[in-house]
């Protein structure tokens, strides 16, 4: 979540106890609250919800942490990788990786389906 303070500047909470990768993804999610949609609420709790507001932010998030252009040249340089080691190259969960793969239209393999596709 993140506070509108009274000065007008931004505090963002950011569970310490989540892993590297989700506390990455939950700040650029918080991000796109402030810089996408600042005019919203001056308090916003982001929970697991389908909403349209959310679902940007997500967005935001997954696009600054995968950008398209550093995607399309992982891919120049490693034609069908593993999506887990898209992911941490990315630094980001196989779920994100996933995403932002899927959105451009690029495809992958997971270790489990090679070894179960090689048996």
């Amino acid at each position: 979540p993140f506070l509108v303070l009274p000065s007008g500047r931004f505090f963002v909470l950011i569970n310490g106890n989540e892993s590297i990768k989700r506390q990455r993804f939950s700040m650029a999610h918080e991000l796109a609250h402030i810089t996408v949609m600042p005019n919203m609420a001056s308090t916003v709790y982001c929970g697991k919800s389908n909403n349209w507001e959310e679902s940007v932010c997500d967005s935001f998030a997954g696009k600054l942490l995968v950008p398209d252009d550093f995607l399309l040249k992982y891919f120049e340089n490693r034609p069908n990788p593993y999506l887990e080691d898209v992911a941490t190259a990315f630094q980001v969960s196989p779920e994100v990786a996933h995403i932002r793969m899927r959105d451009m239209g690029l495809s992958y393999i997971t270790r489990f389906d090679y070894q179960f596709l090689h048996k």
